[in-house]
C-alpha cells in the first residue's frame, strides 16, 4: 500500500498542504474541529484542498470573507526572495503558485533599483491579485473570494494594521520617516479594491514545509537567479566590448 506523502489541513491554524505529517499535525493539534487528511500524490492533495470547506481560522486579512464565499475561494501561494539582500548586487524574484502544473503559475524578476526581500514578497502578492482578477466569478456569487498565503509577517502587517496607521499619518512612520515600500503597499490595496475580488491574505509560518509556499519559493529563487545571471552576462559583454584593441 502506497504511503501518504502529502497532508491536507482543511481546518487548523494554517490551512494548506504539508509534506510532513508532524508539521501538519501541529496545525490541528488542540485546534477546534481541526482536521487533516493524507494523500499519496500532490495532485490529489491539491484537488481535495481546492474543493474547500469552511475555514475555522482565517486571521490577518485584508478583507474578511463569509463562510459561503470561503467554500468557493481560490487559493494562491505567493513568495519572494532576494539574492544578495542588502548588497548593491542584490536581485529579487517572486513566485505565485496556484497548483501542480497550473498554467496560471507565475514567476518574475523584481524590477527597479530597490532590490530587497520585503519588496519581493510584496510584488508576489500584487502579482497574485492581478492574476486572480482574471478569473471568472463562480455562478451565484457577486465577487470571487481569493485566499493568498504568504510566509512574510511583514506583508501581513503592511496590509492590516500598518496600512491603516500609515494612511492616517500621511504615509509616515511614528518617527516621521517616509514609509518604505509605500508604492507596492498602496498598489496592492488599490488592486484588491478595484478588482472586485474578496481578498484575504493569510500567514503561514516559515519552515512549516507547506508545499504551496515551497513551490512559490522555488519559482521566486529561479527567477532571481536567472535575472542575476543575465545581468552578469550583460555586464561582461559590455566590459569586453569596451576593451581597447591594440
Amino acid at each position: 500500500m502506497a504511503r501518504n506523502r502529502f497532508y491536507v489541513v482543511q481546518v487548523g491554524r494554517s490551512p494548506g498542504i504539508y509534506s510532513s505529517y508532524w508539521d501538519a499535525q501541529r496545525q490541528t493539534l488542540r485546534f477546534p474541529r481541526g482536521y487533516l487528511k493524507g494523500f499519496t500524490s500532490l495532485a490529489a492533495a491539491e484537488k481535495y484542498f481546492g474543493m474547500g470547506t469552511e475555514s475555522s481560522c482565517m486571521p490577518d486579512k485584508l478583507q474578511i470573507s463569509t463562510s459561503a464565499e470561503a467554500r468557493n475561494s481560490l487559493k494562491v501561494y505567493a513568495d519572494g526572495v532576494c539574492r544578495g539582500n542588502g548588497r548593491e548586487v542584490a536581485q529579487g524574484g517572486f513566485g505565485v503558485y496556484f497548483g501542480f502544473s497550473d498554467p496560471r503559475n507565475r514567476q518574475g524578476a523584481l524590477k527597479g533599483p530597490q532590490q530587497t526581500n520585503q519588496r519581493a514578497d510584496l510584488a508576489a502578492v500584487l502579482c497574485a491579485i492581478q492574476l486572480a482578477a482574471k478569473e471568472q466569478i463562480p455562478a451565484g456569487m457577486q465577487r470571487r473570494p481569493v485566499q493568498i498565503y504568504t510566509k512574510s509577517s511583514y506583508v501581513i502587517f503592511c496590509l492590516t494594521a500598518g496600512y491603516q496607521k500609515w494612511v492616517r499619518n500621511g504615509w509616515q512612520t511614528a518617527s516621521g520617516a517616509p514609509v518604505k515600500n509605500q508604492d507596492l503597499i498602496a498598489d496592492i490595496v488599490t488592486e484588491a479594491r478595484q478588482s472586485g475580488l474578496l481578498v484575504s491574505v493569510d500567514h503561514i509560518r516559515k519552515n512549516s514545509r507547506n508545499v504551496g509556499i515551497e513551490r512559490a519559493n522555488e519559482m521566486a529563487a529561479y527567477a532571481a537567479r536567472g535575472a542575476m545571471d543575465n545581468r552578469d552576462i550583460n555586464d561582461l559583454t559590455y566590459r569586453i566590448s569596451n576593451v581597447a584593441i591594440a
